[in-house]
């Protein structure tokens, strides 16, 4: 029963054929009748290609298909049938009149489907097209499935006309007995078919189909759309897929779109889009919970729905049409199947990426040769989802392109291209690992390669760890220790060329900078810095780790003065910077150079000093000049509260300084710069407080010290009361020993206190100079208690006045008698307040000033009168006492002075006061 739906009852008359010796071929001729043996044969063909067909059911379908009927047009069939007559009757040969007869027959209701499809492949009856369309017409006229079959089982059989060997024949059917069906012989043969007669065919087919469909199954569908229409579905429209219904099962809508999917390689552009813009409508009505045809049973998997629902028409398709019907789509599975733009839309959706072997599974099916405009695609899509793509997808992209890309190999042009536009969006949160690989696509590249490499990392530093960071900096400084470093150096400011290549990612230390100077140019480059950019430089935190380096630094810079003079660096890099620097001044040998090494260029250096740099190791080999200045500026100028050492430390180094070599170091009377007789002022200076009479005697040998001796700078530096005495002492003896003549006046205040300065010194001054030695005896020394000295300053005295008095104070007791005795007694009247504390009176002297005082107005009457004479009671006449009552001479026992100098008087004046005392009681 089913079989009858597709075959004829029985075959078609058949005539046996024998084929000349050798290969042995069947041939089906159009035009001639067919052995029997021909027949078999097609007949076998077609028996075993149709067998998987035979269980169609023709009745599962339920529903009316829409369709157009055929319009009843008898007349119109009449009227052609006789010009077909006419036409055939004039056709040369005897031929003709059997034409006729068989059209006749054919055309009549007796004439089988099977024989109107043999009619129609006879020899140039399918070129005809009134002759087609009248054969057809009667066809379809009796709106009958099964004649249908008939007709196409027999028609697709017999235009089978091929020649091909038994072996062949073996050979299909071997690999794949579906594709060795009869439509596959069919289509080798009938490409004569003209397109107007293939258009007439398939539309007078389907619309006599129409109203069949819904007989069909799935094993239908399949015959019809893959077995006996394949020849004239090239002539598909719109129209045609306006007449195939949408109310199918997905089983019998995937066999319509493979039947198509069979024949694409004859299917035009347009057409390919019929059948996929069907293919959306179909798969649409179908949409259920975000699936269509997903459920069925013939779909296991992605691959297999997307086979089964889209076939070669999938390329038409963009990837959200296939997530449009199937919300589990996982392309990632099917890559091999998706075409270029397909892949780059499936990259485009990150939620599709589910790790680096997705990534690895796209990029497998992305030729080379379409890397870039993949790339140019994906950043795009990267960038709008930024944050949806994880760092293990950008990651995985990355390792793309490094690993298969060959970006080493590219033009420059290309290279910036990738770097400035494809590369950015992959490169934020660069991880660490990928640090070297970016960085390595731009060496040996012109320098604007690397450089442009630097700046695109710069642009998204923000978005990098520390790790990272730091992986930057380790290549940039691995980039720049090879060639490139000086092919790049434009010659002028290397302090600029290295900000330009670090950028934000730090800068190298001083240590670093040192290792990537090339040996033969070091001075070169570090000497295109000027002392802003070296002040930058030495500034950053952290340049600094080694103090030996900044030594290296400055012992090649050119211009360390200027840099010094000029630049303010941090304290803790002035604190590396000077132990480099100090041996600089230390051996400065002109004063000018000396001068501004003190005075301008190390004066914010110097609170930094250690005690290491004052200590005799560092100073020993300082030169005369360079000594002198420090001694001097350690001495005036530095502040020893917040310094690690003391003046202790700095006349240590002294000490040990001068005693180094014979003699006194650094004097020349021949050099003018050395010549200088201030020696003890120029190199002890205010240390001398630590002076030993041992230094002194070996840092000058005794033939030497009487050039320094009357140097005033150096007579004023050993007159601090803190040098200890005998060195004092020492010094005040030489003076008088190299010079016995050397006038005491020229002698610092506080040394007139020492009795080392002789007495005879003193009687060579005249009357001025005897009264500034008398002040300088008076405020340093509290007078002379000398009374040898006394007496020659005394003596010196030609006039004396009140004035004189004063400044000679107990001096006074050194006057002689005459220069008492002329001294007006009106002065002595006046100057009795300090007469009467003189306590080195002689009797004589005591008296003849009372004498003379008495010659004046002044009387001793009272005992205030008695008691104002002070130590010259001494000279006091017994009888002067008669004056004074016995009671007023009591109130002066209360007295503390006038007991003390009572008891220096002669015992007839302390008898008598007694006496006078005990007499008025």
């Amino acid at each position: 029963m089913l079989s009858s739906l597709y075959f004829p009852s029985s075959p078609p008359s058949e005539e046996e054929h024998t084929e000349p010796e050798g290969e042995r071929s069947w041939i089906i001729e159009m035009g001639r009748s067919r052995t029997s043996a021909e027949v078999l044969l097609l007949f076998a063909v077609g028996t075993v290609c149709m067998s998987s067909l035979a269980s169609a059911v023709t009745n599962t379908t339920s529903g009316p298909c829409k369709g157009a009927n055929l319009q009843n047009a008898s007349q119109a069939i009449s009227a052609a049938v006789d010009t077909l007559v006419a036409e055939l009757s004039c056709t040369n040969g005897s031929g003709s009149e059997q034409q006729i007869n068989q059209f006749q027959m054919c055309m009549s209701d007796s004439c089988s489907p099977e024989q109107k499809a043999e009619f129609l492949l006879e020899s140039n009856n399918l070129s005809n097209e009134t002759l087609v369309v009248l054969v057809f017409t009667t066809l379809t006229a009796s709106s009958s499935l099964e004649n249908l079959n008939s007709f196409y089982n027999s028609f697709v059989t017999g235009a089978a006309k091929v020649s091909i060997s038994s072996n062949h024949l073996c050979l299909l059917y071997s690999l794949n007995p579906l594709l060795t069906d009869v439509y596959f012989l069919m289509q080798q043969n009938l490409t004569a078919l003209r397109i107007n007669v293939r258009d007439i065919l398939l539309n007078l087919t389907l619309t006599s189909l129409v109203p069949k469909f819904y007989l069909l199954n799935a094993e239908g569908f399949k015959l019809w759309f893959q077995v006996y229409l394949p020849l004239l579905l090239p002539s598909a429209d719109s129209k045609t897929f306006e007449i195939i219904p949408r109310n199918i099962t997905c089983s019998s809508y995937q066999e319509i779109v493979k039947g198509f999917d069979n024949i694409i390689s004859r299917l035009s552009g347009e057409q390919n889009q019929l059948v996929f813009k069907f293919a959306l409508d179909y798969l649409k009505g179908q949409l259920s919970s975000g699936l269509s045809c997903v459920e069925s049973g013939s779909v296991t998997d992605d691959r297999r729905w997307l086979e089964v629902n889209f076939r070669q028409f999938r390329f038409q398709a963009s990837f959200k049409d296939f997530l449009a019907f199937n919300i589990n789509f996982k392309g990632v599975e099917v890559a091999d199947l998706l075409s270029f733009t397909q892949l780059s839309q499936l990259a485009a959706i990150p939620s599709q990426l589910n790790g680096t072997q997705d990534v690895i599974k796209i990029m497998t099916f992305i030729n080379a040769s379409n890397f870039s405009h993949f790339f140019d695609l994906l950043v795009e899509e990267i960038k709008a989802q930024s944050t949806n793509y994880t760092q293990e997808i950008k990651s995985a992209f990355l390792q793309a392109v490094f690993g298969r890309v060959g970006l080493t190999a590219v033009s420059d042009e290309e290279l910036l291209l990738w770097l400035k536009v494809r590369l950015r969006p992959l490169l934020i949160d660069l991880s660490p690992s990928f640090v070297t690989s970016v960085a390595s696509i731009g060496e040996e590249r012109r320098c604007n390669i690397t450089q442009e490499m630097i700046k695109l990392l710069d642009s998204l530093q923000t978005t990098f760890s520390n790790n990272t960071k730091i992986e930057i900096y380790k290549n940039i400084i691995r980039i720049l220790q090879g060639p490139t470093l000086l092919k790049c150096f434009d010659g002028r400011s290397f302090y600029l060329f290295l900000k330009n290549s670090f950028l934000s990612f730090g800068f190298p230390d001083v240590s670093t900078f040192i290792s990537l100077l090339p040996p033969t140019r070091k001075s070169e480059l570090l000497n295109s810095f000027n002392t802003s950019e070296l002040r930058q430089f030495l500034s950053e935190p952290g340049a600094i780790r080694n103090g030996s380096d900044i030594c290296y630094i400055f012992s090649i810079y050119n211009n360390t003065a200027a840099f010094l003079e000029t630049e303010d660096v941090p304290d803790d890099v002035k604190r590396i910077i000077l132990p480099c620097v100090w041996p600089l001044a230390l051996s400065s040998d002109r004063r000018s150079e000396v001068d501004f090494w003190f005075d301008r260029r190390l004066r914010n250096y110097f609170q930094f000093l250690t005690k290491d740099l004052i200590s005799s190791t560092a100073v020993q080999n300082a030169s005369c000049l360079a000594f002198e200045k420090l001694v001097s500026f350690l001495g005036k100028n530095f502040t020893y509260n917040i310094s690690e050492f003391g003046r202790e430390d700095v006349y240590s180094t002294i000490r040990s300084y001068l005693r180094a070599g014979s003699g006194a170091k650094c004097y020349n009377s021949s050099d003018p710069e050395l010549n200088s007789t201030s020696w003890f002022s120029n190199y002890i200076g205010s240390f001398v407080m630590f002076i030993t009479l041992d230094d002194l005697t070996s840092f000058v040998s005794t033939s030497q010290i009487k050039v320094f001796l009357e140097d005033e700078f150096n007579l004023d530096l050993f007159s601090n009361i803190a040098i200890p005495a005998n060195v004092t002492s020492y010094y005040i003896q030489q003076v008088f020993t190299f010079n016995p003549t050397f006038s005491p006046v020229r002698l610092p205040g506080i040394f007139l206190c020492f009795s080392d300065v002789p007495s005879l010194s003193y009687s060579s001054l005249n009357g001025n100079d005897t009264v500034i030695i008398l002040d300088r005896l008076g405020l340093f020394c509290n007078g002379t208690k000398n009374p040898e000295i006394a007496a020659t300053l005394a003596s010196n005295i030609k006039t004396v006045t009140l004035e004189i008095f004063t400044k000679l104070g107990n001096a006074c007791s050194g006057l002689s008698i005459s220069q008492i005795i002329s001294v007006p007694s009106s002065v002595l009247l006046s100057a009795l307040s300090t007469l009467s504390s003189v306590t080195d009176w002689t009797q004589d002297q005591a008296r003849t000033i009372i004498e003379r005082l008495l010659t004046s107005d002044f009387r001793i009457s009272t005992a205030a009168d008695l008691k104002s004479l002070g130590t010259l009671i001494t000279g006091l006449a017994s009888e002067l006492l008669d004056k004074i009552e016995g009671l007023d001479l009591l109130s002066l026992s209360t007295s503390l002075d006038f007991i003390t100098n009572m008891l220096l008087a002669p015992k007839i004046i302390q008898l008598t006061l007694i006496n006078k005392v005990q007499s008025s009681l």
